[in-house]
C-alpha cells in the first residue's frame, strides 16, 4: 500500500486533500525529474556545468551534493559516504514535498510510525524472497545502509536509505536482470509504483549530473523503468 494512502489512516478525522489532488502532485513531480532525465541525457559536456547550476536552484538538497561532488573531485577522493548522504538529502527532500501536498495535517510521528511499517515490509519481502544471500555477501548491505547516512530510528530517510542499499548490493552481486526485476517489484508493490519511479528516476537524474551509481545499477534501473 501506498505511504500517502497508509498516512490517510494514521491521520483520520483530520482534512485531508482529495486522491485527485495527490495523484496530481506526484505525477507533475514524477513527469519534471523524467523531462530532467531526457534533457541530460542529450547533454554535452559543454553544458554540464550550466545543468548542474540550474539543479542547484531548483532542487532542494542539489546545492549540498554539488559543493560535496566538488570538493572529493579536488581531492581525488570521490565516492565517500558524505556523498552519498548527500545524494539521499535530495531524495528525502522529494519524497518529504509529495507528502507534506498529499497529508499536510500529517505529524512527524505519523510519518515514522507509517515508516516503520513499510521499512519492515520492504525488508522481509526483498530479503525472505530467495535473495537474502545475494544482499547480505561480506555484510555490505548493513555497512552502506549506515554510509547513506540513515539516522538513530526509524524515518522517511531510514526507508529509502535502506531502499538504495538493497538495490546496490543487489547489482553488486551479478544478479540476473529478472532477480533485480523481482526484488525492484517487492519493493515497489510496498512504497508505491509511482513513488519507487520518481526515486529510481531521481537517481538517475543525478547520475547523468554526478556520476553517483555503479555501472550495474545504473543499467539496472535504467532498464527496469525504461529511461
Amino acid at each position: 500500500m501506498e505511504m500517502h494512502q497508509k498516512l490517510m489512516r494514521g491521520t483520520a478525522g483530520k482534512p485531508t486533500p482529495s486522491p485527485v489532488s495527490a495523484s496530481t502532485a506526484l505525477q507533475d513531480r514524477l513527469l519534471f525529474w523524467q523531462h530532467q532525465h531526457t534533457v541530460y541525457s542529450r547533454m554535452p559536456l559543454s553544458e554540464h556545468a550550466a545543468a548542474v547550476a540550474r539543479m542547484r536552484a531548483k532542487v532542494g538538497g542539489v546545492e549540498g551534493l554539488a559543493t560535496v561532488y566538488a570538493m572529493e573531485h579536488a581531492a581525488a577522493r570521490f565516492g565517500s559516504g558524505r556523498l552519498y548522504e548527500a545524494v539521499m538529502t535530495v531524495v528525502v527532500s522529494e519524497m518529504l514535498l509529495l507528502i507534506r501536498h498529499d497529508q499536510p495535517q500529517a505529524r512527524p510521528a505519523d510519518v515514522d510510525m507509517v515508516t516503520g511499517d513499510l521499512l519492515r515490509d520492504v525488508e522481509n519481502a526483498v530479503l525472505v524472497g530467495g535473495r537474502a544471500a545475494t544482499v547480505v555477501v561480506d555484510g555490505h548491505y548493513g555497512f552502506l545502509r549506515h554510509i547513506v547516512g540513515m539516522g538513530p530510528v526509524p524515518s522517511l530517510r531510514w526507508l529509502w536509505c535502506t531502499v538504495f542499499a538493497l538495490l546496490w548490493t543487489l547489482s553488486a552481486g551479478n544478479v540476473e536482470d529478472g532477480e533485480f526485476d523481482a526484488a525492484a517489484r517487492s519493493i515497489e508493490k510496498h512504497v508505491g509504483g509511482r513513488e519507487f519511479k520518481l526515486f529510481g528516476t531521481l537517481l538517475l537524474v543525478l547520475h547523468r549530473l554526478f556520476g553517483i551509481l555503479p555501472m550495474a545499477l545504473q543499467a539496472h534501473l535504467a532498464r527496469y523503468m525504461a529511461l
